[in-house]
């Protein structure tokens, strides 16, 4: 009988203490000719606090490009961002240091596909330092004669009958000279799926409860400029993803009244597109601070987007998106706590914040549970209904991919047989 041993990163270790790891490079990642590897030297103009950490708001525009590369590479034709989710920032990276991005396809549906990303920092000496992992997904623009044009099938994956398959689960049927960690991404792909659904499925809020009045007492706006477009025409996702994270930080840094300098968006729960803009329309950021955890260590940042239409002063929503905010010492980079006690939607009824706030705790709580049971970080996951039907079905499929591994990181050791032998044998009751 063997056991696992792994020492993975801890989650949001101060840049200057970071256990250097070695995440898998571009060709031991999945690979394929969709797969689309971009480099980026983080220079002083991609920081903004003094201390050298770059700034999220270029990181997420790097993010969009690469995968939007690696999705229009896999269709061949223009795609637009759907929704990007579960990012978690395991490293800030530094000035000086080089972004590596690796993006490839990991699931294909109809008109739409996911495509993974991975974000690696290297340092002096090889030292390779795993930023994020993220998945986006993509849907496929219409022809010039109105219709849609669908996404190909996934490459490597065939069934028995030698068609293409385009669902991301692997049977044995399926088995071909894919990569195991090809194999794992697409099932984690599809997983994630069905785990995402389930969590809006269940949420409790009501959509008219909470209109754009509700609990936002904070209004940015901004113009989009020929500057602003992506390679269609049209506002580059990445642009409306920097500009909310700059609110959601501006949010934070309001009611905790502390620097903006000071606080980092550890992680990104969901940003959604439900629709898009052009060029010289007015977007209008509202960010509301949903709730605090950790003790003040952290908290979730809802910011909902809407386009308004500068003639007639109506507004239509584009997307919405959940950031987590926390404090850190500016000049050391560990993490510090910036609020104990905030009002936060304090223009909503005491019903609705309610709920806000509990919708805001089973989201986070969802969120790790994802990632501990997709990411194979380990670690006890905290029970939701919305994972009746695919956390067992992940947590077995976590440890078979131990046993058939491809990760250096991970190492079998026997265990002490004597160990074995004395939980097996039977207490004696020396009272009789």
């Amino acid at each position: 009988m063997a056991e696992a041993s792994s020492t993975p990163v801890k989650p949001h270790q101060p840049p200057a203490t970071a256990e250097p790891m070695s995440p898998p490079s571009s060709s031991e990642s999945a690979e394929g000719e969709a797969t689309v590897v971009m480099v980026e030297p983080i220079t002083a103009a991609h920081t903004s606090s003094g201390s050298g950490i770059m700034d999220i708001k270029p990181l997420l525009q790097l993010m969009d490009i690469c995968t939007c590369a690696s999705a229009e590479k896999h269709t061949g034709v223009n795609c637009v961002t759907a929704s990007m989710g579960d990012v978690v920032f395991e490293y800030a990276p530094q000035c000086g240091e080089l972004l590596e991005l690796t993006a490839t396809p990991i699931f294909a549906g109809r008109t739409s596909l996911d495509i993974g990303l991975t974000v690696v920092a290297e340092g002096d000496g090889d030292i390779r330092r795993f930023v994020c992992y993220a998945c986006f997904t993509y849907v496929t623009t219409r022809g010039p004669d109105g219709k849609k044009r669908y996404c190909p099938a996934l490459e490597s994956v065939t069934n028995a009958g030698g068609s293409s398959n385009t669902t991301a689960i692997i049977t044995p049927q399926d088995e071909t000279n894919m990569p195991e960690s090809v194999q794992w991404a697409r099932t984690v792909a599809y997983y994630r799926r069905a785990l995402v659904k389930a969590e809006m499925k269940a949420s409790t809020l009501v959509k008219n409860e909470q209109g754009l009045g509700s609990g936002f007492d904070l209004e940015l706006s901004e113009v989009v400029l020929p500057a602003h477009q992506n390679h269609m025409g049209h506002t580059f996702g990445g642009i409306v993803m920097s500009w909310m994270a700059k609110a959601a930080l501006a949010e934070a840094s309001r009611k905790a009244k502390r620097m903006i300098g000071s606080l980092l968006i550890r992680s990104v729960l969901r940003v959604e597109f439900a629709s898009g803009s052009d060029v010289s329309d007015h977007l209008i950021f509202r960010p509301r601070l949903n709730a605090i955890f950790d003790d003040g260590g952290s908290a979730e940042i809802e910011v909902r987007v809407s386009k308004r239409d500068i003639k007639t002063g109506t507004e239509c929503s584009m997307n919405v998106g959940y950031f987590y905010v926390s404090g850190v010492e500016v000049r050391t980079g560990t993490d510090k706590p910036f609020a104990t006690s905030l009002d936060f939607c304090s223009t909503a009824s005491k019903d609705v914040r309610g709920r806000i706030k509990a919708d805001a705790t089973w989201r986070r709580r969802l969120l790790l549970a994802r990632r501990r049971l997709l990411g194979g970080v380990g670690n006890a996951v905290e029970w939701h209904p919305s994972l009746q039907e695919e956390g067992p079905l992940l947590t077995i499929l976590a440890v078979l991919r131990l046993v058939y591994h491809e990760d250096r990181e991970i190492q079998w050791k026997p265990l002490n047989t004597g160990l074995l032998e004395s939980r097996n044998t039977p207490e004696v009751d020396t009272k009789k």
